[in-house]
């Protein structure tokens, strides 16, 4: 697919050794699992990873919600999303996960132009979303024993 930026790494530069990792980040991807639309979302990435990878990447990162904010979607069942998607890796044997917060699309060119009380919507889905993973996180890392941040 032209929208999945495949990246390929090795643990070599930083001391590690030759496993190659594979990003399987597409752009416009949503959060959940079970999406037959295109481009994938990000369950079924996870799935990809744990069905091409024999071992399994120390860290991964999870950005994630951006595309359901700006398609109408619930700040709620993104973080509901996103826990599913961290306890997946988890369960993959991921030791930690770099979870980064939604920006402030607010000030994206898609919603400059919008009314006032549409920016003002946006800034508080996002802040929703921050919020509830701010608030996550810490009994999320108790609970799967990885590192979260």
């Amino acid at each position: 697919s032209r929208n999945r930026r495949e990246i390929q790494f090795s643990r070599r530069e930083s001391g590690g050794d030759d496993t190659v990792y594979t990003s399987w980040a597409y752009g416009g991807a949503l959060t959940g699992s079970g999406s037959t639309l295109a481009p994938p979302d990000i369950g079924l990435q996870i799935e990809f990873l744990r069905t091409t990878q024999t071992e399994m990447p120390h860290t991964a990162v999870l950005w994630a919600g951006v595309n359901n904010l700006i398609g109408g979607g619930s700040p709620e069942a993104i973080v509901a999303d996103i826990t599913d998607h961290v306890n997946a890796l988890a369960a993959l044997g991921v030791e930690a996960v770099v979870v980064v917060n939604v920006v402030p699309l607010e000030h994206i060119p898609l919603l400059v132009a919008a009314t006032p009380s549409a920016r003002d919507l946006m800034e508080s889905a996002v802040n929703t979303v921050n919020e509830g993973l701010r608030l996550l996180l810490p009994a999320l890392s108790s609970s799967t024993g990885i590192s979260l941040q």
